[in-house]
This record gives structure tokens, sequence and C-alpha cells, in this order.
């Protein structure tokens, strides 16, 4: 199962359309994402991962699979894969006898699989979210043959304490690597000594310097805790300095040869990556790619 909720963590649903020949099935977060993929022509399975019943007109319009925390929101007209909560109290049942009135109401024709959601990976946890979780598929089997499991994804499908299930969801394991951020220098400045640069003049010269303006700023998901990192030019580290604003920010080029329109990379695979950004502002790898929205040109290489 392909993970391609918020857009495609902000990649462009687009994706979707080259990889539907090697997946089984996508998981979105609400049916609104499963309808924009079947605008798209995306016909392979979709399961919604939060559903709730103000869904249910557009899951059944759209031929979505639902995720089914609740008996509350179930009706017998759509079709269901049952959500576990093994203990993060997000969302999924936390009663084995909630999962068997579920499958005793619907004699189990219209549900298709049961899953969970591996929240910390430290072994410890691991190990007790995999006892809960067998627990309600041993339930499930004995009464649906048919179903399938699912609770391993990118960040624990290595792990030795997460046993095997009938199948494995791909999410930031889809995108780690695979995406690039170029920009350009708008503008080359020279500062004197004393003066400040961005707002508040948080940033003081300690000396004369060279300064690029480069497009780009928070507004795009070029977060303010990133001053201070490093980006490319021309081959050379280049620290952003004050502070970011909405649609710009500063670096230090002095000693660089460089010149207005000159690419700068933000992100790639090789020289600056997600992880080197997330470790730097502290920040889950999955909000860094979800905040990368805006006024960006999308160019996709298959």
């Amino acid at each position: 199962m392909a993970i391609v909720k918020a857009n495609c963590y902000e990649q462009g649903d687009i994706l979707c359309q080259y990889i539907e020949d090697s997946v089984d099935c996508f998981g979105v977060s609400c049916a609104t994402e499963g309808a924009s993929l079947r605008e798209l022509g995306i016909t392979k399975e979709i399961l919604v991962l939060g559903y709730n019943s103000s869904q249910h007109d557009i899951s059944k319009s759209y031929d979505l699979t639902v995720g089914l925390s609740s008996m509350d929101d179930y009706t017998d007209d759509l079709s269901y894969q049952i959500a576990v909560d093994t203990g993060m109290n997000r969302l999924g049942m936390k009663s084995i006898d909630e999962l068997k009135t579920c499958i005793n109401t619907s004699d189990g024709h219209n549900i298709f699989g049961i899953y969970s959601h591996i929240f910390d990976s430290s072994s410890t946890n691991i190990a007790k979210q995999m006892t809960v979780f067998d627990e309600f598929t041993s339930v499930f089997k004995e009464r649906l043959s048919h179903g399938f499991t699912h609770i391993s994804s990118s960040s624990n499908m290595d792990s030795e304490h997460v046993r095997t299930t009938d199948m494995t969801r791909l999410g930031i394991g889809l995108y780690t690597g695979a995406v690039s951020i170029l920009s350009d220098i708008m503008l080359i400045k020279h500062v004197l000594k004393g003066e400040t640069i961005g707002y508040d003049g948080d940033y003081t010269a300690d000396c004369d310097m060279k300064i690029a303006i480069v497009s780009g700023g928070y507004a795009d998901g070029i977060i303010r805790s990133l001053s201070g990192f490093n980006v490319i030019i021309n081959g050379e580290c280049c620290p952003i300095i004050g502070k970011i604003s909405m649609d710009s920010f500063q670096c230090d080029i002095s000693g660089v040869l460089a010149k207005a329109g000159d690419s700068v990379i933000i992100m790639d695979s090789e020289n600056i990556t997600v992880s080197d950004i997330s470790k730097y502002a502290k920040m889950s790898m999955h909000e860094i790619y979800t905040g990368l929205r805006g006024r960006y040109k999308y160019v996709y290489f298959n």
C-alpha cells in the first residue's frame, strides 16, 4: 500500500499515476483525498484511513474502502477494513468485543482487512503493540479467513519485532531521497560591518561581507528554524543568515564566486538531505515534506 495522503506528502498527487502499476492499493487520510485520486483516473483500491460517517456519501460515490474505528460509523453499503488501536489512543477499536460485534453485525461480507499503526519504534513498545494486534487478528482470522492484515510501514518494516503481515504500507519511504529543491539568487549585496540583516535586525555583520538574497521563504516551507543552516551555491556551503522571510532569505556568500540567477540547492539527495534538515530543525521528515508547499514549479523524472 502506497500512502499518498496530503497530496503525496505535498509532492503532488500526479505521482500516483506513475506508481499505480507497482502497488496493490493506496492509502489516504480522508475521503476527499480518495475522490481526488479517482478524478485523476486511479482505479486500484483506495483505503481511507481517517474515516468517519460524515464522509459516507463521498466514499460511496467514489468506491472507496474505509477504515472503521467505531460501530457508530458502520453502514451496510460500504467496504471496510478494521482499524485497531494498539496503544496510541488515536483512531481504531480498543475492544475485541467491538470487533466481534462488527463482524456479527455485518456477517463479514463487507469487511476485507484489519490493520494498526506502530507509533513507537522502540523494541519494547513494538512488542507490546504486536501482542495487542495479534489478539485482534486472531479473532479476525477465525471469523474472516478472506481478510488480510497490515501494520508494518516505512519506519519499522525491517524491525525483527514486527512479524510478517499480508501487506506493508510505504509512506515516508516513498519520498526519502527522491526530492530536490532548487532556487536561485535574486540579488547580491555588499554589507558593511555593523549593519543588520533581516527582520528585527537579529543578525549583525561582524565584518564586511557579501550576501545573496534567495527566492523562497517560510510560505514555501523554508522554515525560520533553518537560519544558520547551509545551502549550496556553486559547490560551496553558504550559511543562511538573519530571519527567513515569507518570500526570501539571505545567505553569506563571502568568498564565493556567484552572481544573480545562479542556482541554489536547498535540498537534494547528496549534499543537503531531508534527514539533515530534519535533524537541524528538530522536526520530523514528515513535517518537512508536508510543509513544502507554495510557489514551486514541480518537475518529475520517471
